[in-house]
């Protein structure tokens, strides 16, 4: 269930139907859009130095979803919200963070975020096989 904000009540979403509004995102996310002309690089936080590297947990799961070709990556955030709708704007995130913006950091940040849920750290760590 996603709360459908326009509608003021929770709506049913099927599994295709998230991975196609996922998809859509990330295929209209630019940087001019949403203000990042700067390049991905401006965007890592703390200068470019990974703020994660003291969590080797996390870090390897957010290099295996760096890793991950976008389709991989949004069949994992697909069976992350079918679990766990709550994160659904997490699982954007973490899309625009890898595929848009290539940003480790931004990564590290959602999986933490969807890490807090014992479902969906299971999901992600049999997607990465990590």
């Amino acid at each position: 269930m996603i709360f459908d904000i326009e509608r003021g009540f929770a709506v049913r979403i099927t599994e295709n139907k998230l991975r196609s509004v996922i998809s859509n995102v990330i295929r209209e996310m630019s940087y001019d859009m949403l203000g990042h002309s700067a390049g991905a690089e401006a965007y890592a936080g703390m200068g470019g130095v990974n703020v994660y590297a003291s969590n080797p947990d996390l870090m390897s799961r957010a290099q295996a979803c760096m890793n991950m070709d976008a389709s991989s990556l949004v069949a994992m955030c697909a069976k992350i919200c079918k679990a766990n709708s709550s994160m659904a704007q997490h699982c954007v995130n973490l899309c625009e963070a890898v595929l848009c913006m290539g940003n480790m950091n931004g990564c590290c940040e959602c999986l933490e975020c969807i890490c807090e849920c014992e479902r969906c750290c299971e999901i992600c760590k049999r997607c990465c096989k990590c």
